[in-house]
């Protein structure tokens, strides 16, 4: 189980890695092309390839099936892993993928299957092919997501008891520490924050604070300051009451009319109006005098 959840946490690094090159590529050279274009390339793509490999598009679950039930050869495995992980990363970039859950667990699976037919022909016995799938399934879905307790407990749902769990959490906890040693993060973090780069590739980006009083029957009175949807990137430094001032740690203190609410936030030098009119909507309609501040 220690090799399992090194070779999984390893294999999950270089996934990433091969994720980020491909992400950075696709950004630069083709964030001018319309995105119907991109549909197009990424159909034919994946058209072409499911025509000479069958199995290696859609989401997965019909191969889960017959790599647990030990109906798919070894060549096959190591070909359709190849492929279907190079084939979901490139998906997943052109923004046409419905998502990555299931392509993981499939992902996850493929290579266990190939790491319990290395370990039967080493000695080890066949009764454990189905625990050494699972655990590698389990481990890469929670090291290439960076979700270890939702891997753990859907190992549960999974498994219908707590039998191997402990196999399970030993996997996950290797296979996520190879991770944490490299620094890598989650493909959905990657993912999002090289589209909003992307997306605001010619925006200037200017970091603001701002004094704002509790207006009269605006929005935010008797609420605490979690229960807000700020801004995005938007911070509450401080809440001061009429007659003192309260720090705030834990969000759980309430706003009352007349009260003062410092505010640093960043926004986007075209979108002034946009933030602005936010703030007004929680605190209520006043002059507004924003300072500027570093990042």
């Amino acid at each position: 189980m220690l090799i399992i959840g090194i070779i999984v946490g390893f294999f999950a690094c270089g996934v990433t890695k091969v994720f980020k090159l491909m992400n950075h590529y696709w950004s630069e050279k083709f964030y001018k092309c319309p995105l119907y274009v991109k549909f197009i390339i990424a159909f034919l793509i994946s058209g072409i390839i499911g025509i000479i490999i069958p199995y290696s598009i859609g989401g997965g679950m019909q191969l889960i099936n017959l790599a647990i039930q030990r109906k798919v050869i070894f060549t096959s495995l190591l070909l359709l892993l190849f492929v279907k992980t190079l084939l979901a990363l490139f998906l997943n970039n052109t923004g046409v993928t419905g998502g990555m859950f299931i392509p993981t667990l499939c992902q996850g699976t493929l290579l266990g299957a190939i790491l319990a037919e290395i370990f039967i022909k080493l000695g080890i016995s066949s009764e454990y092919y189905f625990i050494i799938v699972m655990i590698s399934m389990i481990s890469y879905l929670a090291s290439i997501q960076r979700v270890p307790m939702t891997a753990i407990i859907f190992s549960m749902e999974l498994f219908g008891s707590v039998n191997n769990i402990l196999f399970v959490i030993l996997g996950v906890f290797l296979s996520f520490m190879i991770i944490e040693m490299f620094n890598n993060r989650s493909l959905n973090d990657i993912s999002l924050e090289q589209r909003l780069k992307v997306d605001n590739k010619n925006r200037v980006k200017v970091f603001k604070e701002m004094t704002m009083v509790v207006q009269s029957n605006s929005f935010a009175i008797g609420k605490t300051i979690r229960d807000i949807f700020w801004p995005a990137d938007c911070q509450v430094l401080s809440l001061i009451y009429n007659t003192k001032q309260a720090a705030i740690k834990d969000g759980e203190k309430h706003i009352h009319e007349g009260d003062l609410v410092k505010l640093r936030y960043a926004r986007y030098l075209d979108d002034k109006d946009e933030t602005l009119a936010t703030l007004k909507s929680i605190l209520g309609n006043q002059e507004m005098n924003e300072m500027d501040t570093t990042s």
